[in-house]
């Protein structure tokens, strides 16, 4: 099955480092890390690419994306952000070509 998803990344900022790690609630052992917001909002959108593409290739179900208001539990201090992140499995499958 091939198809648009959009899940919600939890960017949490570690205070030391600067460095954001990245989980997706929804879709266990998506995790990442970014020097930045926008590194890290790329990296997210790669790992969460890879980890969708698995998950159909294996022929799993795709988890159900949470609401936002449900996730925000998971901020743990005011540099945290919570971001939609969108992966086209069809256009990623065409990239592999």
């Amino acid at each position: 099955m091939m198809a648009k998803y959009t899940f919600i990344g939890v960017f949490n900022k570690d205070a030391t480092t600067n460095i954001y790690t990245v989980t997706f609630p929804d879709v266990p052992g998506t995790v990442t890390e970014g020097n930045d917001e926008l590194d890290a909002i790329d990296m997210a959108t790669d790992a969460l690419s890879g980890m969708l593409l698995t998950l159909e290739d294996m022929n799993r179900a795709i988890p159900k994306a949470s609401d936002i208001s449900s996730l925000t539990k998971y901020l743990q201090s005011d540099n945290d952000f919570l971001q939609f992140i969108t992966v086209d499995t069809t256009l990623e499958r065409l990239k592999e070509k």
